[in-house]
């Protein structure tokens, strides 16, 4: 039987997600906010956030972590969270149409296409829970992941 989710109802899972290996050298911090595309800020979706490498930024090994994003609002807990610096943010927004379902191995499925975002963001030294990010259709990633990365303007 297959159980159908609404984006709300994964929300009540509080499924925070991050990465990172023992013998941690850097002090994560919580980060909160919003993310709107083209001022909408009612998607949502998934935030994957990974140290800049590009940008020069990955020294002391800074953690990738992962937080949900639910009608536009995320949050990554201190003991989750990012370290300070610059990261890229993988926005991946669902559908508005999307349908969650939980198949009989236990993996959530969903309908439709995600669309990826791809943003560079600067998390601040001591975190914060105002941080707000303004997505445009220019920052969408091509299907191979590859695409424009511009600034969040949050640097």
């Amino acid at each position: 039987m297959k159980l159908i989710f609404s984006v709300a109802g994964l929300l009540l899972t509080g499924l925070i997600v991050g990465c990172g290996g023992g013998g941690e050298t850097f002090d994560r911090v919580a980060v909160s906010g919003t993310v709107s595309l083209e001022g909408d800020s009612s998607r949502s979706g998934s935030i994957i956030a990974t140290a800049d490498i590009d940008n020069g930024t990955s020294e002391g090994g800074r953690p990738t972590t992962q937080a949900l994003l639910v009608e536009g609002k995320f949050e990554f807990t201190a003991d989750r969270g990012p370290a300070p610096g610059d990261y890229v943010f993988e926005i991946s927004l669902t559908p508005l149409d999307a349908e969650f379902e939980l198949s009989e191995d236990g993996e959530t499925e969903t309908s439709g296409e995600a669309e990826l975002y791809k943003k560079i963001v600067t998390i601040p030294a001591g975190g914060t829970d105002s941080l707000a990010i303004e997505l445009t259709n220019s920052d969408r990633s091509r299907a191979d992941g590859s695409g424009p990365m511009p600034s969040s303007g949050e640097r």
